[in-house]
Order: C-alpha cells, then sequence, then structure tokens
C-alpha cells in the first residue's frame, strides 16, 4: 500500500503545467485531502431474497387461504357441504382401493376378475360368471359355458389400462403375464398419474358441486355465497393435494 504522502506527491505532480508551476494547486490540494479524510458515503442497494423450491409453495399456500375463512355451520346456509366433503371422500378411498387392486407390479388375477361387463343385459364381473385359472405365466380365462361373453370380455380387458394383451382361442382367452422391466414400471407409473388426473377433474366438476347447492341462492347475501365459494375452492384444492401425495407414494412403490 502507498502511503498518503507518497499518493500526495503523485497527485501534485500530475496537476504540473509547466516546470514547477502549478495550475489551481491549492484547490486541487484541498480537495485530495477532503477525498482521503472524508470519503464519499457508499451507496447500499437493497437486495430482495426470492424463495425458492419448498418455501415458494408454503408461501403460495399461506397466500392460497380464502379471506374469509366460514365455519361448517355458515357453508351448510350455501351447500350440503358435509354431504359433498363425504362424497369425495369416498371417490379418493375408491381410488386408493383401485390402486392397491389394479396398479401393481405382479398381475392380479382378481383384477381380471373384477372388470365388469354387459352380459345379457346386465352389469355383472368377469368373477361372477368365470373362474380364472392360473398357469405358469398365463392366465386362463374360459368362457365355454358363456360363450356371448368373450368379445365384452375382451373389451374390459383391453381398455383397463393395465397394458394386457389378451388372446382369443374360441371360448378361451389367454393373458399372459407382463415381464417385469422398466418399460413395464414406467407403464404402470403412466397408467396411475392418469387415474389420479381423472380423480382430480372428478372433484372438481362443477357439475358435482352444484348438486349440493342450495337452489335458491338469491335470498343470502352475495358476500356469504363468495366466501363459500372461496372456502370451496380452497378444500377442493387441498383435496388435489392429497391426491398428489397418493400417486406419489404409489409412484415410489413402483420404481422401488
Amino acid at each position: 500500500m502507498l502511503s498518503s504522502r507518497l499518493l500526495l506527491g503523485r497527485f501534485i505532480r500530475s496537476t504540473m503545467i509547466i516546470g514547477n508551476e502549478f495550475h489551481h494547486l491549492a484547490p486541487a490540494v484541498s480537495s485530495f485531502h477532503q477525498i482521503i479524510h472524508h470519503p464519499p458515503p457508499m451507496i447500499t442497494i437493497p437486495i430482495r431474497s426470492l424463495a425458492k423450491g419448498k418455501d415458494r409453495i408454503r408461501e403460495k399456500n399461506r397466500t392460497d387461504r380464502p379471506k374469509v375463512v366460514l365455519t361448517d355451520d355458515e357453508m351448510e346456509q350455501v351447500l350440503q357441504y358435509d354431504e359433498l366433503r363425504s362424497q369425495i371422500d369416498e371417490i379418493i378411498d375408491e381410488f386408493k382401493n383401485d390402486l392397491k387392486l389394479n396398479f401393481n407390479i405382479k398381475l392380479n388375477p382378481r383384477v381380471i376378475e373384477s372388470l365388469e361387463i354387459c352380459y345379457e343385459g346386465m352389469r355383472v364381473t368377469l368373477g361372477d360368471i368365470v373362474n380364472i385359472v392360473r398357469k405358469q405365466n398365463d392366465l386362463i380365462i374360459n368362457l365355454s359355458a358363456t360363450p356371448s361373453a368373450v368379445k365384452p370380455a375382451l373389451l374390459a380387458i383391453q381398455e383397463s389400462g393395465l397394458n394386457l394383451n389378451p388372446q382369443p382361442d374360441g371360448n378361451v382367452i389367454y393373458i399372459r403375464m407382463p415381464r417385469i422391466t422398466t418399460e413395464h414400471r414406467q407403464q404402470l407409473i403412466k397408467s396411475v398419474r392418469l387415474a389420479g388426473q381423472k380423480v382430480k377433474d372428478q372433484i372438481k366438476d362443477r357439475n358435482l358441486h352444484k348438486k349440493f347447492m342450495e337452489k335458491d341462492l338469491k335470498r343470502l347475501s352475495k358476500d356469504l355465497v363468495n366466501d363459500a365459494q372461496a372456502n370451496l375452492n380452497y378444500f377442493i384444492r387441498n383435496k388435489c393435494a392429497e391426491i398428489d401425495e397418493i400417486v406419489r407414494h404409489k409412484e415410489e412403490s413402483l420404481t422401488g
């Protein structure tokens, strides 16, 4: 580091014009001393810390709440809130059972037995009309006693989303058990995500909500109706987040 005296000497020499004569020496020296002993104030620029990842999600959840939180009694003035919640919980429970039964690495014969078909004008499951036999890597569905059920059974298996390829042979249907491969796991995960999205669409359906709304909303205050809608939307968003969590856990079990 150069001393202040040396810096002063260089500063003075830089202001020389001819020989040892200086131009405005006194003001220059005075300014130099002022700069050294009284430096200008530092300018500080405020920097905003941005939330990242989970912190941003938590912040969003805090601001996502309705401005006015209604009690259950207040919600019941606008819609049959308790009944709607019960139905949505039933839909989610059915989804959980569906994942447990139908979306597994190893195919469970009960999955095929639970498939519904239209047989002789009635809705029945395959398990109601036939016994499914497992032989090594094949499932065998013998419909000799109910030949008219072959076509609807094939259609139900193909549209089940289980990624199966049934092969008919007369009145018998053979299903080759899928090999446990990375591709098979990925297909199952894709099917789970699609199933989860369908359930979310189902509980977000406005037509479902309207079934539980009071018919004469005009007799209620506009603020109450708007607040009830905001509370209902918040409830539905939380249920969708619950479904996302169910799907995530199922994906983990399929990848493991």
